[in-house]
């Protein structure tokens, strides 16, 4: 082992190029069965809607997952060549599916709202960067108060010791 890594610049690009993906992946799952009018061929199916939305979720998520395990490739180089913390890494990828889990529901569900798929593109997108900026949006309407700023420090990959409540800190 040569080198010690840190990753996290690494991760935190992988999230920024995920929320440009998940919006152009999300676009057309719903909203291009509305134009072609091929949803009530699918709802008159002897599948329940239900099935269909977890279906559709599943496929996009599949996709994404395909997407992220392919950049998991550079990780295995590097722990050849640096020491990885491996806990830390996969820590991060789990946070990416369940980010890019919650963002592809997000997704799924503008593109039924409309029939057009850039609305749905476009909606997913600046619902997530509003989303991406609510920590900022938080902090400069809140000054003084202690705003809970976790769940938004994982989008750049890391959580700090310092946001965590005073009970959870290390000592």
């Amino acid at each position: 082992v040569l080198f010690r890594s840190d990753l996290s610049a690494v991760f935190s690009t992988i999230f920024t190029i995920t929320i440009f993906i998940i919006p152009i992946l999300t676009m057309r799952l719903l909203s291009e069965d509305k134009k072609l009018m091929t949803d009530q061929l699918l709802i008159t199916s002897p599948v329940r809607l239900s099935g269909i939305v977890v279906g559709k979720f599943l496929a996009a998520f599949t996709v994404y997952f395909l997407a992220l395990s392919v950049t998991l490739i550079f990780n295995l180089v590097m722990g050849i060549f640096a020491k990885v913390v491996w806990a830390t890494v996969i820590g991060q990828y789990v946070g990416l599916l369940l980010v890019g889990a919650a963002l592809i529901a997000l997704g799924l569900f503008i593109s039924s709202l409309t029939e057009s798929q850039v609305i749905a593109a476009v909606g997913t997108f600046v619902i997530v960067l509003l989303l991406y900026f609510a920590d900022s949006i938080i902090d400069d309407r809140t000054e003084g108060v202690h705003a809970q700023r976790v769940g938004w420090n994982i989008f750049n990959g890391q959580v700090v010791n310092r946001d965590l409540p005073p009970e959870f800190r290390n000592r």
